[in-house]
């Protein structure tokens, strides 16, 4: 028994509008077989997009994150020192009778209304 070799037919995702027409199988290519037979214009459809998310969108989201990691970082480092700053400005005035002054203010409003 000779073994003779079948060529593998390559799936083809989207067939040419003729053979589409025609329900008959496409090689694909421009001109594709069928048409090639039948002399007719080999026409291919643009492909639609693909739904879903895109290749690199896990690549983008954590570069995305890791952006926002490192901006949080710095607003950190701003607010510290923001925060020490004023704790110098602040340490001439005396605490306790700031805190007195408030209660006594808010004494004040209650009696009013």
């Amino acid at each position: 028994m000779s073994e003779t070799a079948t060529p593998i037919r390559q799936k083809v995702t989207t067939a040419c509008i003729g053979c589409q027409v025609r329900r008959i199988r496409c090689t694909g290519v421009a001109p594709c077989d069928g048409c090639e037979r039948q002399n007719r214009v080999c026409e291919f459809v643009e492909p639609i997009k693909k739904r879903g998310p895109q290749k690199n969108y896990k690549q983008r989201v954590s570069e995305q994150i890791e952006l926002i990691e490192k901006t949080l970082i710095k607003l950190q480092h701003r607010i510290e020192k923001h925060k020490q700053r004023k704790r110098r400005r602040g340490s001439s005035i005396d605490m306790e009778s700031l805190h007195s002054r408030q209660s006594k203010s808010i004494v004040h409003r209650y009696k009013d209304n």
